[in-house]
Order: C-alpha cells, then structure tokens, then sequence
C-alpha cells in the first residue's frame, strides 16, 4: 500500500514556497530515506536549493561504517566529542536497543503461547478420555463381533485424528495470515519465525495425539501384556 502511494507520486509537478515559485517534478521515489531521521525528504538540485530561504536550516552528516551492527563502540567515541547541543542518532545503539525489546517481547510470546497450546491439547487430552469410559459397552461390543486390538486401535486414531486436526489446522492458518500481515506491516520477512513456530505447534499436538490415542486404546481395551 505504502509502495503504491509512494509510486503515485513519480512524474508529478509541485511548487516550491520560495521566492522563485519555481515547479519541480518528482522523478523518483525511494522506499526508505537515506536519513533515518528524516521520514519526508525532498533532494532537489543546488541552484533550486540557493533559492529556498535558509532561515532556519539544520546541518546533518551521515557517517557510513562497515558492519553497522558492530559500530557501538564507535558510537559511544563520536557521542562524546559532539557538542552539547546535537542530536546522534546511532544505528548500532537504536538497532541494540529494538533487538533487546524484541527478544523480550518474543519471550513473552512464546512463553503464552506455549502455555495456551498445553492448555488446549490438556483439554482435548481430557474430553477424550471420559469420551473412552463412557465407550467402554461400546468396543465391548467390537470386541465381541471378533475385532482385535489393531483394529480397534485404527478406529480409535481415526476418530481422534479429526478431534486434533480440525484446531492444528485452524490455528496453522490463523497464525499464518496474522504473521504475514505482521510481516507487511514491519516489512521483514517473517518466514523462519513462522516455519519455526508452526513446527512447534504441530510437534506438540502430534505428541497429544499420540499420547491420547494410547490412553483412549488402553482404557477400552485394557493395557497391553
């Protein structure tokens, strides 16, 4: 969306509040301003510069290192031979900083989302099993009419299986739209953390399924000698 407003703007005429009034035409559009300061920057050629009133003007220099991420050091040097009255804005230290909140804001996730998957399969777990006592005449029945305990067993993972697979399914897809839409609004690429994450999540209700489908055999059948 952000992209699509940015490229309507190409090949437009605008005027410039100077004393020449002079029209410029924007031919190009960046998608992040050189200067991270500056959300809305203009670049425009020296002679329609010296026409534009320089009242009021603020100098900015940029200083571009090799492996930012590893230029703290660097950082905290030049922020002590500025003067009092500028404004250092560091890379190394804001991106320091967002890696920081992120990874406790990611803790924080994990860690409620993890507690929430083991409510949700506790309680799949559990409905299953006072459905498995209250079956018990039912694979009585079964038992009787010469159906073993494989068979029985396939039954009993059948009839689990779509217990756990419609939330597995319904929650793979939630979690997908939600981090891709996440993944435009921030502009990263969220496929790892997503593939990670939905590995997780079936992992676990592979291990309630398995689990479930032995406790729910055991119990109609009883345990195994």
């Amino acid at each position: 969306m952000k992209e699509k407003a940015t490229k309507t703007l190409e090949n437009q005429s605008f005027t410039l509040e100077n004393s020449t009034k002079q029209k410029v035409t924007l031919t190009e559009t960046l998608k992040s301003s050189p200067v991270a300061s500056l959300y809305s920057l203009l670049i425009i050629s020296d002679d329609v510069a010296k026409t534009i009133s320089t009242q009021k003007t603020q100098n900015i220099q940029s200083i571009m290192v090799d492996n930012p991420k590893d230029a703290i050091p660097l950082s905290e040097q030049i922020e002590k031979v500025l003067p009092e009255n500028a404004n250092l804005i560091s890379y190394p230290t804001n991106y320091e900083n967002a890696m920081s909140i992120t990874g406790v804001l990611l803790f924080i996730g994990m860690f409620i989302g993890l507690v929430f998957l083991a409510a949700t399969g506790s309680i799949i777990y559990f409905k299953q099993l006072t459905e498995a006592y209250n079956d018990v005449p039912t694979y009585d029945i079964l038992k009787k009419i010469g159906l073993d305990r494989k068979e029985i067993r396939k039954t009993i993972a059948k009839q689990v299986l779509v217990v756990f697979l419609i939330p597995l399914v319904l929650g793979i897809a939630h979690s997908s739209i939600a981090l891709s839409m996440l993944s435009n609004m921030l502009q990263m690429d969220l496929t790892l953390p997503v593939l990670i994450s939905t590995g997780i999540y079936t992992a676990m209700f592979i291990i309630y399924y398995f689990l479930t489908v032995n406790t729910y055999t055991n119990i109609v059948m009883g345990k195994k000698k």
